[in-house]
């Protein structure tokens, strides 16, 4: 599974809904969870403990992503999620979304696989 937070106010959104909480458990069942985030220091303290901790989940930071207004989510290459958000100051997540298209579609899913791939390989570059 891998998932790009465009902002770190995105981040945060998943989290007060416990998005990262089931993250974890999916960890500790085998799941390889990879995610890209901008980081600030609490996200920063949350990508150590849980690159310390569980081995299947690797966070890495990015830059904001101005041209991507989107969380983006894929899974095995068998489906994409993605979920545009109109305002992200809304307090609630839920709230916050403007659309989320979930697409099996293969040429869909390669799309964001793909990006996801390129924005993964250039983390390792500028850290």
């Amino acid at each position: 599974m891998s998932i790009i937070f465009p902002t770190a106010n995105g981040f945060y959104g998943l989290g007060k809904e416990g998005i990262i909480s089931l993250l974890e458990k999916m960890g500790t069942h085998g799941v390889q969870i990879r995610i890209l985030t901008p980081m600030d220091n609490k996200i920063t303290k949350v990508a150590l403990y849980i690159n310390k901790k569980y081995n299947q989940i690797e966070i890495k930071p990015i830059t904001n992503q101005q041209t991507i207004s989107s969380i983006i989510i894929t899974s095995d290459g068998k489906f994409s999620l993605v979920i545009e958000l109109k305002d992200e100051e809304i307090p609630s997540f839920i709230d916050s979304i403007r659309l989320a298209v979930y697409s099996n579609i293969t040429s869909n899913v390669w799309t964001y696989t793909t990006l996801f791939e390129n924005l993964w390989v250039q983390s390792d570059i500028t850290v």
